[in-house]
């Protein structure tokens, strides 16, 4: 009985050998078009930054050129086997976004061998990322704050001196506080501003006394940690008022010293190029000068382009600086 049986084994593994290729030519295929859609999401994720930020400097002319863009950047982080193509790459500048959708198609490398085919059959692989831009209304920024008029008067790129101690521009229409920056009140160095609610505590003193106060304990930490800052861009709110903390504003902008409220109503990029205060001696040669007993900042206002999520985006006067994000 035992003897006649010999062989049964093969006979059975014979039979299972076709659909066990067969799931393991499926196991293939689909772990490899995988491995091809993540290969796309990451270039259509790029190619939609690429569009947005390219829409975030300029709404007019990015349509124009996205299909290329989105190609670009695609095409960059194209991998083996199979290359992707755009299909659609279109800004919509009345929601400031963009989607990017790219695919290809994948062959059945090992699923062609099951079925004899010489011209495999393919999957469409396709992948979609949605990209937008905006002004930010809230998130984090530098502890210092820029008054409306020193914003507006000046020119993007153009080195300027922004002054504490002086008087001149108490009557710069737009904003009131003595000087043309005051600093906001935080305990970390870090201060989440929203502008739909726009007061916010503040000093107008030279030196920024009180500032960071949990973790800069001195004056000589303090001053290490704003002459960080030199070279860096930073985020800064505008204010065009400030009062007095508990107080009304008057319109008059009656708010020397400290115990303060700034009034904040958009975000701008402000590259710091040098400062001069009490400790602090780092005047930068090529800006406006500061002498004698002026104490202020240098630097330029500039266009800016940010990629976070830590922002949110909404109505705000436009401050030049514009956030991207991918979107869910």
């Amino acid at each position: 009985m035992i003897r006649s049986e010999r062989g049964a084994n093969a006979v059975l593994i014979v039979f299972l050998l076709v659909p066990m290729m067969g799931f393991g030519a499926l196991a293939l295929d689909v772990s490899a078009q995988h491995a091809e859609r993540q290969q796309i999401q990451r270039g259509v994720d790029a190619a939609a930054i690429a569009v947005a930020s390219s829409c975030a400097r300029d709404e007019g002319t990015c349509a124009a050129g996205s299909t290329a863009l989105s190609t670009e950047f695609l095409e960059a982080n194209n991998g083996t086997p199979v290359a992707g193509e755009v299909e659609s790459a279109v800004p919509n500048t009345d929601d400031n976004e963009v989607q990017v959708v790219a695919s290809a198609d994948f062959p059945h490398f090992f699923a062609s061998l099951i079925d004899g085919d010489s011209d495999p059959n393919s999957t469409t692989v396709r992948a979609d990322a949605t990209a937008e831009w905006g002004n930010p209304i809230s998130g984090g920024t530098f502890v210092l704050a820029f008054g409306y008029c020193e914003f507006l008067d000046a020119t993007p790129g153009a080195l300027i001196l922004v002054q504490n101690n002086t008087t001149e521009r108490r009557d710069c229409e737009g904003t009131f506080a003595r000087g043309g920056f005051g600093w906001l009140v935080s305990p970390d160095c870090t201060v989440e501003i929203n502008i739909a609610d726009p007061w916010v505590d503040g000093t107008t003193g030279a030196a920024g006394s009180g500032i960071c106060s949990d973790v800069l304990h001195t004056d000589p930490e303090r001053n290490a940690y704003l002459e960080s800052m030199i070279g860096t861009v930073q985020l800064v709110p505008i204010y065009d008022d400030c009062r007095r903390i508990g107080t009304v504003s008057s319109g008059a902008g009656d708010c020397p010293g400290a115990n303060n409220e700034f009034h904040l109503i958009t975000f701008a990029a402000f590259r710091i190029t040098g400062m001069v205060f009490p400790g602090i001696n780092r005047p930068d040669p090529a800006a406006p000068p500061c002498t004698r007993s002026c104490t202020g900042i240098q630097g330029e206002f500039i266009e800016y382009v940010e990629l976070g999520d830590g922002y949110e985006l909404g109505d705000a006067p436009d401050g030049g600086v514009t956030i991207v994000r991918l979107k869910d």
